[in-house]
């Protein structure tokens, strides 16, 4: 794992520094999943990654629990806990999904469209997602048989208990969509652990479906296919594909 931050580092911190060459400021959506988390304290604890641009760094969520954002169970606390409180970001520029509110979806989309407004049309886009793969191939909140796999509109949405999937046993959550999430500059999958082996086999095995809206109902991550970005993944050796 310590490899796997390392590289993801280095990527981070040189994509980080050409957006706010070029824009002035940099925008990163975050998974709040477990597996990201030491990647989060390697990028506080390198000296080198303090070359971020933090203070000209909006952070954003790429999905929430239908709860309140200080909640103990919400996603939002590791990002707040590990890079919100020691970053140096400006509280302004923190953004978490208001995930009890019954409206979050809709709102967290246009406080994402307000933010980047200012930059020229199709410039106007995240310039980083970062995303962990559960062993089921969900990334994001995007769970298979989930409806959400299918839209092509809306950036941001909410999925239902009972919305073709579960909602992690919450009332609801919320999650960035496909056409958000590859509209980004730079997407990046971390994949940690022996347990997710089997679905980097699968992906492997599908790899020539990538970006098929009938292979993602079943592999949501084969949803990810950036539209003039680049999408990397960053996997730790025991998660390796068993071909290799």
């Amino acid at each position: 794992m310590e490899e796997l931050a390392e590289a993801l580092g280095q990527d981070l911190l040189a994509h980080s520094l050409n957006c706010y060459r070029f824009f002035g400021d940099f925008h990163l959506a975050l998974s709040g999943r477990p597996d990201a988390g030491p990647v989060y304290r390697h990028l506080m604890l390198d000296p080198v990654m303090r070359g971020i641009p933090w203070r000209r760094s909006h952070v954003w969520l790429v999905d929430e629990f239908g709860v309140d954002p200080v909640d103990e169970r919400a996603r939002w606390r590791l990002v707040q806990e590990v890079i919100g409180d020691h970053a140096g970001v400006p509280t302004s520029q923190l953004h978490p999904i208001p995930g009890l509110s019954r409206r979050a979806a809709d709102d967290y989309e246009l406080e994402i469209q307000s933010a980047l407004e200012w930059r020229e049309r199709g410039q106007d886009r995240l310039d980083y997602v970062l995303l962990t793969l559960s062993g089921d191939g969900t990334v994001a909140g995007l769970r298979p048989g989930c409806s959400v796999l299918s839209e092509n509109r809306r950036h941001v949405r909410m999925i239902h208990q009972d919305d073709n999937g579960d909602a992690d046993g919450f009332d609801h959550t919320i999650t960035m969509t496909y056409p958000m999430i590859n509209a980004a500059r730079f997407v990046a999958v971390i994949v940690a652990g022996a347990e997710n082996q089997p679905v980097i086999d699968k992906l492997v095995a599908h790899a020539d479906k990538q970006g098929s809206a009938d292979a993602c109902t079943s592999l949501p991550a084969l949803g990810l296919n950036p539209i003039g970005g680049e999408l990397r993944w960053y996997v730790d050796r025991s998660a390796c594909p068993t071909s290799r």
